[in-house]
C-alpha cells in the first residue's frame, strides 16, 4: 500500500493521533497514517517551502517509527496555470507508477488546490485507465486543546465519483450496468456492515435498472413498455417508489437523480403496445433514444411505432406480433403511407432507418451528412407526433 501525503508549511505540534482503536504520538499526521495502515510506500508532496521546513523531521519521524523511508516529490505551488498542470502530472504519476494495487491519500496539509487536484487526478485515472489502484482517503483533525486528534476516513468521497460516473452515464446514454453493479456493491457493504436498519428494497431496484438498461441496449420495445406483466419501465418506476426512503438514508447520491429518472420514464409504461397509450409510449421511447442520442435505435421504434398505427384491433399483443399478423400491418402502412401517398411518410422512415443501419455503404447514402439523417428523424418524429394528436 503507498500513501501519499501533502506537506505543508505550518508549525506541526505533538499530538496522540487516533483511528479505529490505533494510537500514535507523534507530530506528523503522515508517520501517524502510515503506522496505522502498515504503508509500504510513502510517497511525500512537497513545495520548496514545505520541503525546507520538514522534509527532514518527518524523514526522521519516520525512521524513528521504523517506517518505510519517503520519496520526495517537489511539487510548484500552483500560482499559475502551468504550475497547475505540472502539480496533476506530478500526482498522477505518484499514483500509477509501479503498478501499486492501493493508494491512500493523506490532503490533511494540502496547500491550495492540492486536495482539489488529488480528487481530480483519480477522477481522470478511473476516467482513462483499464486498472486503477483501489484508493482511500483520509483528513486528521489536529485538535490544540485536546490529548488525542482524530483521522478521518473520508474515502466516501472517492466513491462518490464512482456514483457520479454511472450515473452520468445511466442519465445520457440509457447505459445503466455500471450503476446497477456500483448498487449492489454497496447494498452488499451495508448488508455485511450490519449497523442499523438494513435497507430491503435496494437491490431490486438496483435489478430493475439493470433490466431495463439491457432492454434499453436490445431495443426490445415490448419489454420496456409491457413485458409480461408490466415492462422494465413501469418496473423501475414502481421499485423506485417502494425504495425512495432507503435510497435518501443509504444512496443518498443516487437520490436527487430519482426524480429526474422518473420524468424520463413516465411516459413510456402502457398495457398494450396496440393501443392510444401504447402509440404514446413508443413516441415517448423513440424521444427517449434521441435524448441519449442513440439515432438508430429512435429510427427503429419510430418505424414499428407507426407501423403499429395500422392494427386491425387493439390490445391482444401477443397474436399482433405473430409474423403473418404484422406483415398485414406492415402492408396496410405501405399502402395508406408508401410510394402512393402524397408524403409517402414510409418511404422516408425506411430510407433514414436503412441509411443508419446500413453505416453509409449504399451509394446513394455514402454522402448523407449525420446532421441530415438527425436532422430528418428529428421531423419524422415530429410528424409521427402530429398524426397521434390528429
Amino acid at each position: 500500500m503507498r500513501l501519499i501525503t501533502f506537506l505543508g508549511t505550518g508549525n506541526y505540534a505533538e499530538t496522540r493521533y487516533t483511528f479505529n482503536g490505533q494510537e500514535c504520538q507523534t507530530r506528523y499526521v503522515a508517520a501517524a497514517l502510515a503506522t496505522f495502515l502498515q504503508a509500504d510506500e510513502i510517497t511525500v508532496l512537497a513545495t520548496e517551502q514545505a520541503y525546507t521546513s520538514h522534509a527532514q523531521g518527518l524523514t526522521e519521524e519516520l525512521e524513528r517509527l521504523q517506517l518505510p523511508r519517503p520519496t520526495i516529490r517537489r511539487i510548484p505551488s500552483g500560482g499559475n496555470t502551468d504550475e497547475l498542470w505540472q502539480q496533476f502530472g506530478i500526482i498522477s504519476d505518484a499514483v500509477t507508477e509501479g503498478n501499486v494495487a492501493q493508494v491512500s491519500f493523506d490532503i490533511t496539509h494540502g496547500f491550495r488546490a492540492q486536495p482539489f487536484f488529488a480528487a481530480a487526478v483519480i477522477n481522470y485515472l478511473r476516467s482513462t485507465l483499464d486498472t486503477v489502484p483501489a484508493m482511500q482517503a483520509f483528513y486528521g483533525e489536529w485538535r490544540r486543546d485536546e490529548a488525542t486528534s482524530p483521522i478521518w476516513d473520508i474515502s466516501t468521497f472517492i466513491g462518490l465519483l464512482n456514483w457520479s460516473s454511472s450515473l452520468q452515464s445511466f442519465m445520457k446514454t440509457g447505459h445503466g450496468a455500471g450503476l446497477a453493479t456500483l448498487a449492489r456493491q454497496e447494498n452488499a457493504a451495508i448488508q455485511k456492515a450490519g449497523q442499523g436498519e438494513r435497507p430491503r428494497t435496494l437491490a431490486s431496484l438496483a435489478e430493475s435498472i439493470r433490466a431495463f438498461s439491457d432492454n434499453i441496449s436490445t431495443v426490445r420495445v415490448p419489454q420496456i413498455i409491457t413485458g409480461k406483466e408490466r415492462g422494465s419501465a413501469s418496473d423501475v418506476l414502481a421499485k423506485i417508489a417502494q425504495s425512495e426512503a432507503e435510497v435518501r438514508t443509504h444512496f443518498m447520491p443516487l437520490f436527487p437523480v430519482l426524480e429526474q429518472l422518473q420524468a424520463k420514464l413516465q411516459g413510456i409504461p402502457a398495457d398494450s403496445l396496440f393501443s392510444p397509450q401504447g402509440h404514446q409510449a413508443m413516441l415517448e421511447l423513440a424521444k427517449l433514444y434521441v435524448s441519449y442520442e442513440r439515432y438508430p435505435e429512435a429510427a427503429i421504434v419510430l418505424r414499428e411505432g407507426w407501423v403499429s398505427l395500422y392494427a386491425e384491433t387493439q390490445g391482444a399483443d401477443e397474436q399482433q406480433l405473430k409474423s403473418d399478423v404484422r406483415n398485414n400491418m406492415e402492408s396496410r402502412w405501405n399502402a395508406a403511407e408508401g410510394k402512393d401517398s402524397p408524403e409517402r411518410i414510409a418511404d422516408q422512415i425506411r430510407n433514414v432507418r436503412n441509411d443508419i443501419q446500413h453505416g453509409g455503404f449504399k451509394e446513394k447514402d455514402a454522402r448523407n451528412p449525420a446532421n441530415s439523417l438527425i436532422r430528418d428523424l428529428q421531423i419524422l418524429l415530429d410528424k409521427f407526433e402530429a398524426k397521434l394528436k390528429a
